[in-house]
């Protein structure tokens, strides 16, 4: 059904408003927690490390050969690295020279709802509105735009380049799979998962004109990205002898082939991470939707360019992880998590009424926006840097470090997990050079123990059964024990 350009308009408007209230909302939460979000996770390896490597040789070296090489181009944190020689070294600093990356996160998000096969429907606005919040809403998502990681840009990128494909943008087309594969290798691999979509959907669609030189000729914008890895990998093996898994790493071993048990413990992985934090009911609805309205009349070509590139980038990221001994986390998959949010809004107001779609909208919201609060028990490993409950950890953090100081306990005494351990500059952005070990020594007097650390379930409990918990802080789901050794449980290394 038609409208009217009146009534296109004024839904514009009211679109346009909605991205304003999400990006002021964000940007200002970002902001105001700029000094409380340190560097989380994965991030302090592969964010922090490099990005104080440029610094401290003054980004007189380009290539980054430290201990945490993992492959990855550096580009993220050279650029972090020239903002804090030019503005000075903080978290504060750091995060507002982020924010690009969160507003071009949620305005290209935003972009891609109005990207819908029902935009001339006449519910426009609420098709457009339910398919953003939605997306934004979604855990791994909404967390990922506001922590200091390189996944922030990933998203941006990948967005981008998706927008980018539908509008038919070459040249944008180019610089969008050329920013994506300089990122990081996950964004390398996004960028071929989208270029093959790219191809497909031309081949698919252009029935008519399947000459080999219509097709040389559309697959033009995805060279220059190619012939930038091709010249990343050449100056990669050529200066250390190796691209993308370091052989003297201590994690070489994760790029090995997986055996028999660990693929299953993968494939059961990949299934949770894409049930986790509330898509469960995403994929609930869709799959009734698919057995009530059939699989024809929802996969169709006015929306092949969710699905299939839903499919494609899916099927490669099921190719790059479950045959392999490298861990995985939901963040890997925030890409496909956003195509299939959009796609799920799609066949509501599709197959629905206009009444029951606002209502099953908003309870699928609520749904996955509850997965924000989700919690399982410490000995179930949680993406926690893909859901907002791991926001107080910041908080508890802080309080068991104040505690620490208050009773005169140096930190080179103390040992800890994951996200934890290791120099206190490279969490906090400052010049402390204390380190709380990853492993308990023969100095090691207390751990600090945190269900944010995802430790093996051997561990936990001869930490918690064999030694004396002298104090706890908990905020929300998370928790932080103070615990004196008494014995060194297994599992630990003890030097």
């Amino acid at each position: 059904m038609n409208i009217s350009r009146e009534t296109k308009m004024k839904g514009n408007r009211k679109g346009l408003i909605l991205l304003f209230i999400a990006i002021i909302s964000i940007s200002l939460f970002k902001m105001i927690m700029a000094d409380e979000i340190a560097i989380f996770w994965d991030s302090i390896s592969c964010m922090s490390h490099p990005t104080y490597f440029y610094y401290e040789n003054h980004l007189h070296k380009f290539i980054y050969d430290g201990f945490l090489d993992n492959g990855d181009p550096r580009i993220i944190q050279f650029y972090l690295a020239i903002v804090w020689t030019l503005f000075g070294k903080s978290l504060f600093i750091s995060h507002l020279f982020f924010l690009p990356a969160t507003i071009g996160s949620i305005f290209q998000l935003y972009k891609l709802s109005t990207n819908t096969d029902l935009r001339e429907n006449q519910y426009r606005f609420q098709i457009i509105s339910f398919s953003f919040i939605l997306a934004l809403v979604d855990p791994a998502f909404i967390t990922q735009i506001i922590l200091l990681g390189t996944d922030v840009w990933v998203i941006f990128f990948a967005l981008y380049a998706i927008n980018m494909m539908i509008k038919g943008k070459r040249w944008q087309i180019s610089v969008a799979f050329i920013l994506l594969c300089i990122s990081n290798r996950r964004g390398m691999i996004i960028a071929a998962s989208l270029m093959i979509s790219y191809l497909i959907i031309y081949i698919t669609d252009k029935k008519e004109n399947r000459e080999i030189r219509s097709i040389i000729n559309h697959i033009i914008p995805t060279l220059p990205a190619c012939i930038v890895v091709i010249i990343y990998i050449l100056i990669r093996f050529t200066h250390q002898g190796w691209v993308f898994s370091n052989p003297s790493s201590s994690w070489s071993e994760t790029s090995e082939f997986a055996n028999f048990g660990i693929f299953i413990h993968n494939c059961i992985n990949f299934i949770w991470r894409n049930l986790d934090s509330g898509r469960v009911f995403i994929w609930a609805f869709i799959i009734y939707t698919i057995f009530k309205f059939g699989i024809k009349n929802v996969f169709t070509k006015e929306n092949r360019y969710l699905w299939i590139s839903y499919i494609i980038l899916q099927s490669v990221f099921i190719c790059v992880t479950l045959p392999l001994c490298n861990p995985f986390g939901a963040r890997y998959f925030i890409v496909q998590f956003i195509l299939i949010d959009i796609f799920t809004i799609h066949l509501l107001f599709k197959f629905y009424s206009i009444k029951r779609s606002k209502i099953l909208g908003i309870i699928l919201i609520i749904l996955l926006a509850s997965g924000n609060i989700w919690s399982y028990s410490e000995k179930i490993a949680q993406n926690w840097d893909c859901t907002l409950s791991h926001l107080s950890f910041y908080r508890t953090r802080k309080n068991c470090l104040d505690y620490l100081e208050k009773e005169g306990i140096e930190l080179r005494e103390v040992a800890s997990g994951f996200s934890i351990y290791g120099k206190q500059k490279y969490i906090f952005i400052n010049d402390d050079e204390r380190e709380i070990s990853s492993c308990i020594k023969d100095s090691t007097k207390y751990y600090i123990y945190s269900n944010i650390c995802n430790e093996k379930d051997e561990f936990i409990d001869e930490l918690n059964h064999k030694n004396s918990v002298i104090k706890e802080f908990k905020k929300g789901n998370i928790f932080i024990k103070v615990i004196k050794i008494n014995n060194v449980p297994r599992g630990t290394n003890k030097n």
